[in-house]
């Protein structure tokens, strides 16, 4: 770790682990002060079994209704799909053979990314787009290939000094110099 490295210090979210022999990069999806979509979902899903079981076995008009429930329990399936994603999932990246391969667990839910490591050329911290307003902004970690293509390793992290953290550990994991040109010498 370089003298910079040392001086950010990441959130409880972040942290760099040595799992056999390589470095594996953590990032926690869950955040300390989200309120939750979990308590929306529990009810959601709650109300549409009881509709589901109660309300449409007795109703006359079973094919409006069919469909009516189906639309409600597909957001419902959806919202605590993503509720469970939001409080279970954990980002990983790490370099494995000459590939850097990012992937997110225990439940799918954004692609999993294997790249050529030795096409990557630099390594960046860009503003995403948040679509709420009034809110702090969000975060990307992105990575640029000698061939122009870009690809989005860490998604839509609150605080900027856990993406240098990111940015400056998968620097020094992949040999960047940092500054857009590629390997160190």
């Amino acid at each position: 770790m370089s003298e910079k490295q040392k001086n950010i210090q990441p959130s409880w979210q972040v942290r760099t682990l040595k799992v056999g022999n390589r470095i594996e990069l953590r990032r926690r999806w869950h955040k300390r002060n989200t309120p939750g979509l979990t308590p929306i979902a529990i009810v959601w899903n709650l109300i549409s079994a009881f509709w589901v079981f109660l309300v449409v076995p007795n109703d006359a008009d079973v094919s409006l209704m069919t469909w009516q429930v189906l639309v409600y329990v597909t957001a419902g399936v959806v919202m605590g799909y993503y509720a469970l994603a939001w409080r279970l999932n954990t980002t990983r990246a790490f370099v494995a053979g000459t590939r850097l391969l990012v992937i997110n667990l225990p439940l799918p839910l954004h692609a999993f990314i294997a790249i050529d490591a030795r096409r990557i050329i630099k390594i960046e911290v860009v503003r995403s787009l948040n679509t709420d307003r009034g809110s702090p902004p969000l975060h990307d970690v992105v990575a640029y290939t000698w061939d122009g293509e870009a690809h989005i390793l860490f998604r839509s992290l609150d605080r900027l000094e856990d993406g240098k953290f990111l940015m400056q550990e998968l620097e020094f994991i992949l040999g960047l110099d940092g500054d857009g040109k590629g390997k160190r010498t």
